[in-house]
């Protein structure tokens, strides 16, 4: 690995990774909150 990389590339790459992450945590709420929805419905309808 090349330490002596440029701070701005690192942060840029850092700002990918933080988007990349949030688009992962985005989705899998969605897909929780979708998931909680349907176990609640299935509790509740007989």
């Amino acid at each position: 690995m090349n330490w002596a990389n440029p701070i701005a590339k690192s942060a840029d790459h850092k700002g990918k990774l933080s988007k990349m992450v949030m688009q992962i945590f985005r989705s899998f709420r969605i897909d929780l909150i979708l998931h909680v929805i349907v176990t609640e419905t299935e509790y509740i309808l007989p």
